[in-house]
């Protein structure tokens, strides 16, 4: 559903197309790459590929982010810093923003207590649900002889 919203698809995030060079390029060259990348955003982390083959992933976050850890991406050639794909959180779909705002939501990074209260209070309310109706199911009454008869 979410993804008819999004009038373009969201970039996937490209890991294996990197130039195999002499050696990896140093942390710091990765970091300049991903920043310039994505200006105004904070460098939250890097991901290095596992076997030393593979691109590397640079996590983003943007002051306005509403999750501790970001969501943008930047994926860099580990030899050649090259980007090789981006996924920003300012110019990302609707969609995206969608599902986005649901998690945010969802662990209370929008409007703390409030929001974690009322996720808490809602799955309360579904369980109680599914508890009721298990209940009401088990004590419905019994057909009784009469009206057996009359639906014959």
């Amino acid at each position: 559903m979410f993804a008819r919203l999004n009038e373009a698809p969201v970039p996937a995030l490209a890991r294996e197309s990197v130039d195999l060079g002499d050696r990896p390029a140093g942390v710091d060259s990765l970091m300049r790459a991903a920043q310039a990348a994505l200006p105004g955003a904070f460098l939250k982390g890097i991901s290095l590929p596992d076997g030393g083959k593979g691109a590397v992933t640079a996590l983003m976050k943007y002051p306005e982010d509403r999750t501790p850890g970001g969501r943008s991406r930047v994926v860099l050639d580990q030899y050649s810093t090259r980007v090789l794909s981006v996924l920003n959180t300012r110019t990302a779909p609707r969609g995206t923003r969608l599902i986005n705002l649901k998690r945010s939501a969802h662990t209370g990074d929008i409007f703390g207590a409030v929001t974690r209260a009322l996720y808490f209070v809602t799955c309360l309310m579904l369980a109680g649900q599914v508890l009721t109706g298990v209940f009401i199911w088990l004590k419905r009454p019994a057909p009784s002889a009469s009206r057996s008869r009359a639906l014959q």
